[in-house]
């Protein structure tokens, strides 16, 4: 019979080493099991506390960034000609720049995807996000999915 039991402070690797035979062990650390269920508790506490966030927001120094129009050539199905908007930002120096596309939420192209473009720009991408829904009209400024859909 082993003398060593496995408790929940060795599986949480909380428990300290010890010297044995053949290396260093975790040494059995006495928890109860009402210490085990508050340090649980505690830990779900921690983990469900309210989230408060700042929308996080990249300037555009440095970059090349804004709304940009791509042509669609004739005959080129379904779209069949025209243009499609998109969003693209890139380095303002250098280039030829490795390309990212940025695919769209559901709602469109909106601030985080513009976001997200700029961030890729300062990391040396060029970055592209079009307006996938263009034939749906501007779904940026919808909130609910069954006007898109």
């Amino acid at each position: 019979m082993s003398r060593h039991r496995s408790s929940a402070a060795d599986a949480a690797g909380l428990a300290s080493p010890r010297r044995v035979a053949d290396g260093l062990a975790p040494a059995p650390m006495a928890v109860s099991r009402r210490e085990a269920v508050g340090l649980l508790a505690a830990g779900f506490a921690l983990a469900v506390q309210p989230v408060s966030a700042d929308t996080i927001t990249t300037d555009s120094d440095g970059l090349v960034a804004g709304e940009v129009r791509i042509p669609i050539p004739a005959g080129d199905f379904p779209l069949d000609g025209g243009e499609m908007p998109a969003y693209r930002a890139a380095p303002a120096d250098g280039g030829p720049f490795p390309t990212v596309l940025v695919v769209q939420e559901i709602f469109g192209v909106h601030e985080h995807i513009k976001d997200v473009c700029r961030r890729l720009a300062k990391r040396g991408f060029l970055a592209v996000a079009p307006e996938l829904y263009r034939r749906q009209g501007n779904v940026a400024g919808m909130d609910d999915i069954q006007q898109i859909i």
